[in-house]
């Protein structure tokens, strides 16, 4: 049997018909200023209903305005100037199926109230690495997170996307209805409709093997070697998330883990990488590490807020040397390396246009302009949604037939190009 869990929203009372909020009012300004980034849309409707999505649809439709969408505001980069804004942030019912491991999702869930949702009957959905991140977009634009090298990204469990067309149509989009706008989502983002509900994959995850090691600066380059030599060989089970960062002592080298199944696996994996940042003859490693049991919702590790993003084939020894360089001059806060592989890169036939799931590695670039240029150097060029804010570089998420195919299916389904307050795939 089904439990429903409803959550209740903290924005506007509704009465009847939407809220509908416009410029010079002070619950327009609060809203606004709710949003990043900061824009001035021409209306702004408080959705909290399919029923509210499709009137503000219609009220772009009669306006001649551009259609945007929020949720959380968290992957937000474009300003909604002069568009009728929806926020789908009240939209919070959680439906959990733990017989079929489902859950249904409205979108302006954060993957924090899933989580919880979940967790009662042992099970997790496919989240990002901070919980306080939406599901809607999260999803749409591929979704990567603790669990990924395991069982896939976001993207690819997702089951089935309920949504508000721009002209207005409801549907669903599934193996079996609408596949091609299936196919599209499942990393088109926010190109193709409005999302009301999503229809995700529960995973068998209740608790992880999660922590991390820090070395110090002098044994990072040596343990990062370890990485780019041995990753490939880690464990499926097991994600690393070596972190070049400054503390208020100076700069360290931290590698998070989480290990999901059996967790002696992962212990022969911790135990090489400490190896490898020994030091001297006596083999003394320098490291400080914790790691404990705890239920997936409670991790806490970190993790890198990117002003930049690289993707790459290998880390040679160049690249981490600048890498570490950076730290210790100060041209560089923090620099977190990944690498992707597992699931990810062995997708079902039938996958969506997430893109470049053959390149192992990234990193994720705090730091001045002159480091980002040096480390792009000898990067691929490649993106990824979720981590690329620069909207013109869209393009680059997706590999070039994939892209294309996109450009004809938003020919068909937004031949005006309505939702193009966003990562925008122009219609071909």
């Amino acid at each position: 049997m089904s439990t429903q869990i409803v959550t209740p929203s903290r924005t506007v009372d509704r009465i009847g018909d939407p809220v509908v909020l416009f410029p010079g009012t002070d619950r327009y300004q609060a809203a606004r200023a709710d949003n990043t980034p900061d824009h001035y849309p021409a209306a702004i409707v408080v959705a909290r209903t399919a029923d509210d999505i499709r009137a503000g649809v219609r009220a772009a439709a009669e306006l001649e305005r551009p259609l945007a969408v929020r949720a959380t505001g968290h992957g937000s980069v474009v300003a909604a100037d002069g568009a009728v804004l929806i926020s789908t942030a009240a939209m919070k019912k959680i439906i959990i199926d733990p017989v079929r491991r489902v859950a249904r999702l409205q979108p302006g869930l954060r993957w924090a109230e899933v989580i919880a949702a979940a967790e009662p009957y042992g099970l997790s959905p496919t989240s990002g690495d901070f919980p306080g991140v939406g599901v809607a977009g999260f999803t749409t634009g591929g979704g990567v997170g603790w669990l990924a090298r395991r069982y896939g990204y976001a993207a690819d469990n997702l089951i089935s996307a309920t949504m508000v067309l721009p002209d207005g149509r409801t549907v669903t989009a599934s193996a079996d209805e609408h596949p091609d706008l299936f196919w599209a989502v499942r990393g088109g983002s926010g190109n193709f409709g409005l999302i009301t509900e999503l229809e995700i994959r529960l995973v068998p995850v209740s608790r992880v093997l999660a922590g991390s090691m820090v070395w110090p600066i002098d044994r990072a380059a040596a343990v990062l070697r370890w990485f780019a030599d041995h990753a490939e060989e880690v464990p499926d089970e097991v994600t690393l998330a070596p972190v070049l960062r400054r503390e208020q002592s100076g700069p360290v080298l931290s590698v998070g883990f989480v290990a999901v199944g059996d967790p002696e696996r992962a212990v022969v994996t911790l135990n090489a990488m400490r190896w490898a940042g020994r030091t001297g003859i006596a083999g003394v490693d320098g490291v400080r590490s914790e790691g404990r049991l705890i239920p997936y919702g409670r991790i806490t590790i970190p993790g890198t807020r990117p002003l930049g993003f690289e993707m790459y084939h290998e880390l040679s020894d160049q690249l981490i040397d600048v890498s570490v360089g950076a730290i210790v001059d100060g041209t560089a806060n923090a620099l977190q390396f990944h690498h992707w592989g597992g699931a990810t890169a062995r997708p079902e036939a039938d996958h969506g246009p997430v893109g470049h799931r053959q390149i192992p590695f990234s990193i994720k670039i705090d730091a001045e302009p002159g480091v980002l240029d040096h480390l792009a150097w000898s990067a691929t060029g490649a993106k990824f949604l979720n981590f690329l804010s620069d909207t013109s570089q869209t393009a680059r998420a997706y590999r070039v037939a994939d892209y294309y195919r996109l450009r004809e299916l938003k020919r068909r389904y937004d031949p005006a190009n309505v939702l193009r307050v966003n990562h925008n795939i122009p219609p071909a």
